[in-house]
Formats: structure tokens, C-alpha cells, sequence
């Protein structure tokens, strides 16, 4: 007897099985919304927008979950073409967007959204929007795409806390655009394991004066004119940033008050400039009221060795009143080219524990006009051959201090005067 309801259970549980393998995987559920049962097709061909935009709605959607709706959005693999901008707005504040991979090369990306309408649109378009999470997958502009991500407001501080993981920003003029419409809007944003590839302008562009509280773990921009560039000012983090063939990875430029502070940690880089092969990149381009610290990076000896070495190209560019700050780094080539103003603060730079070499001396591989200054606090610097075939070393000496004041700098002893 037991023999044969050991067998009935069996066949049960077999047939059982089978029927949830034959049924559509990952169906609507109290967790979830599924783009493909939501009518996406993701075979490269047909028109998704509609299907998506109305996952993203229905994921929304209390009246259709009993007053609590899972805010959450499965796109299972697949490519899912797009004629229209996807909007994501007030309604659907705090949702969540998962793919099931967005690797770099759209040949090797399982869930890819591809742009494929009126040119110069964004492909996804947050506006206001509080709360985001987006992970796993590729948004592909396809060429056609202004800016492949927009994050925007229409009200004070309505655009905020968003958490992007493992997405690919790729072929368009923008890659991720915050800010536009609002000064004080798109901000509280943490950014990890993202790639932004193959953009004409910049991958990140934030034209807000409010565009604070900013983190960047391991990003990588490739083949791309301006990484990240902050119009207005803001206030970011960057951990381990990656750029392959980029001109400037950090650019600053008119800030004010409250935002302009600006770190880096760790650095790595590759290859020539984007627009020139035979140029190095410039690593901080920064102006106005900024502060930029820079800590544990290498800037690469890329592009300076041989007889067509770039020793002109500066790793740091500061304009009037920024101030940099750059904390045990390996430098090589020309170092920083600083430019001040008669009438505003100081511009400054300052460089402690650092190791100078591969044609870049602080005696002489440092630009500073009268209004701005530097100094090198305990550092080690290699003179060696750049230009010879066999590699050679010429001299090795220790700064203790080097300093080069600005004109309106006011010398005081350490005691103070009332």
C-alpha cells in the first residue's frame, strides 16, 4: 500500500512541476508586475513603449493590489524597443526596475531597452520623481536619444533618493541629464557598478544649483568628451571611477555657497583623450567656489612617454578661486595649470605625501599666474627619461616644501591679532 501512494505522490508531483514550468515564469503577482505579461514582447522588432509605460503604471497602481501596490517591475530578458519617451512621475514614487543583466557590450546585455523615436528625446524621463531603484539593465540610445536618462522636477526637492546599480547608459548625446527645470531639484543619488558609453557630449551633466549628495562607486565612462560635468556646482563622491578615452573625467564650473565640494578616491584610467590620440586626459577641471580633494589616485603615464609624449596636457586645471587638495597620488606628465583673478579669492592648489615621476616635476611641470598659488608637502619626485628607448633615471630628491603664494595672500604668524 505504501508502496503505491509513494508512487500516486510521484506522478502528482511530477505532473504538478511540469504545469508550473509549462506557465509563463514570473506571472503578476503580490510582489511584482512583469513587463511581459504586462504585453511587452522584448524581441527587438516590436513596439514596447505602451506595454512598459503601462508596467510601470500598473506596478503603481493601489486599486489594483487591494491599496497596496508592489511597486515593483520585472523585465525579463529580452531587447524592447521603444518609439516614445518612458515617463516615470509622481505616481510612481519609490519604484523599483530590475532587468536580469545590462552588461557593457549590448551583444552580451539580457535586458536591453533600445530608443527607437523622434531623435533628441530622452529614453526615460523622471519627472517629479521620489525614489527610484534601477538595476540590471541596458538603456541603449540607440543614436537617436538626446539623454538616455532625465532626471528632472517640476517642485522644489521632488526629484531625490534614487539607487542605480549595474545599469548601462549607452549611444546617446547625454548619458544621465539632472536638473534642467528646477534649481533646486534631482539630488540624494547613489550610483554603483554603472557604465556610461558612447556619448557626444558627457555622461553625467548636472545643471542644478542644488545638485547635491551624489555618490559614485566604481563608475566608468568610456568614449566620451566630458565624464562627469556639474554646471552650477553640487556636491559629489567618487570611489574608484573608471574612464577609458575620455578628455575630462570631472568637470566644475560656477558654484556657489553651498555647492561646490567635491571628492575622489582611487582612479584608474586608460588609453589617449577622446578627442585627440595623441592627447592625455585631464583629470579635474574645476572653477569658481570649489573644493575638490583628491586621495590614493595614479593619473597614469599614458601618453607621455616617447618622442610624441603630450607633456603640455595638465592632469589638473583650476580656474579663479577654486581650490584642489591632492593627498598620496602618483602623478605623471604636466602637473596642473592654475589661473587666478585680481578681484576674487585665491585659486590654490596643494599636494602632500604625492610621488612625482614619468616627466612631472614640481620644479618646473606646474603653470600658477599671480593670483594663484601651490604648495608640495612631503613629496618624492623620480626625474627620469621619457624619450630614450631604455628607461632611465636621472635624479632622485625629496620635497619636504615647495610654495608659490598668490598675490593676494595675507602672511601672518601663527599668533593671533586682535
Amino acid at each position: 500500500m505504501w508502496l503505491r501512494n509513494f508512487y500516486i505522490i510521484a506522478i502528482i508531483a511530477a505532473f504538478g512541476i511540469a504545469g508550473i514550468n509549462a506557465a509563463e515564469p514570473n506571472i503578476n503577482n503580490v510582489l511584482s508586475v512583469n513587463a511581459r505579461v504586462a504585453g511587452a514582447k522584448g524581441d527587438g522588432i516590436t513596439d514596447d513603449t505602451v506595454a512598459l509605460q503601462k508596467a510601470f503604471d500598473d506596478a503603481c497602481n493601489n486599486k489594483m493590489f487591494g491599496g497596496k501596490a508592489p511597486r515593483t517591475v520585472i523585465i525579463p530578458p529580452g531587447t524592447y524597443r521603444i518609439t516614445e519617451t518612458l515617463k516615470l512621475g509622481d505616481v510612481h514614487r519609490n519604484i523599483s526596475i530590475t532587468g536580469t543583466g545590462g552588461a557593457r557590450n549590448p551583444k552580451y546585455a539580457t535586458t536591453q531597452i533600445v530608443y527607437d523615436g523622434k531623435p533628441g528625446n530622452p529614453l526615460l524621463e523622471c519627472k517629479p520623481l521620489a525614489g527610484l531603484t534601477m538595476k540590471n539593465i541596458l538603456l541603449n540610445g540607440n543614436n537617436k536619444a538626446g539623454v538616455v536618462m532625465r532626471i528632472n522636477s517640476t517642485k522644489a526637492h521632488g526629484t531625490a533618493e534614487f539607487f542605480i546599480e549595474a545599469v548601462n547608459f549607452y549611444n546617446a548625446d547625454i548619458g544621465i541629464e539632472c536638473g534642467v527645470d528646477l534649481e533646486a531639484c534631482a539630488s540624494d543619488m547613489t550610483f554603483i557598478d554603472i557604465v556610461i558609453e558612447n556619448m557626444k557630449t558627457c555622461g553625467f551633466k548636472a545643471d542644478s544649483g542644488q545638485a547635491l549628495d551624489y555618490v559614485f562607486i566604481r563608475p566608468e565612462v568610456n568614449n566620451t568628451p566630458t565624464g562627469f560635468h556639474f554646471i552650477k556646482g553640487g556636491a559629489a563622491t567618487f570611489i574608484h571611477p573608471c574612464a577609458y578615452k575620455v578628455d575630462t573625467l570631472l568637470k566644475v564650473e560656477k558654484t556657489g555657497i553651498n555647492s561646490g565640494v567635491f571628492s575622489i578616491r582611487g582612479w584608474f584610467w586608460e588609453r589617449h583623450a577622446y578627442s585627440d590620440p595623441n592627447k592625455k586626459m585631464v583629470f579635474v577641471d574645476a572653477s569658481g567656489e570649489a573644493n575638490v580633494t583628491v586621495i590614493g589616485t595614479a593619473t597614469g603615464c599614458t601618453r607621455v612617454w616617447g618622442e610624441k609624449a603630450d607633456l603640455e596636457t595638465p592632469n589638473f586645471i583650476l580656474g579663479p578661486s577654486a581650490q584642489l587638495t591632492v593627498i598620496g597620488c602618483m602623478i605623471s606628465g604636466k602637473i596642473a595649470k592654475l589661473k587666478g583673478a585680481k578681484d576674487d579669492v585665491a585659486t590654490f592648489a596643494q599636494f602632500d605625501n604625492c610621488r612625482f615621476r614619468c616627466a612631472s616635476d614640481p620644479a618646473k611641470d606646474i603653470d600658477a599666474d599671480d593670483y594663484s598659488g601651490y604648495e608640495f608637502r612631503n613629496c618624492n619626485v623620480t626625474v627620469d627619461d621619457t624619450k630614450g628607448t631604455d628607461y632611465k633615471v636621472f635624479k632622485r630628491k625629496f620635497i619636504p616644501r615647495l610654495i608659490k603664494y598668490p598675490a593676494q595672500s595675507e602672511v601672518q604668524s601663527a599668533e593671533r591679532k586682535d
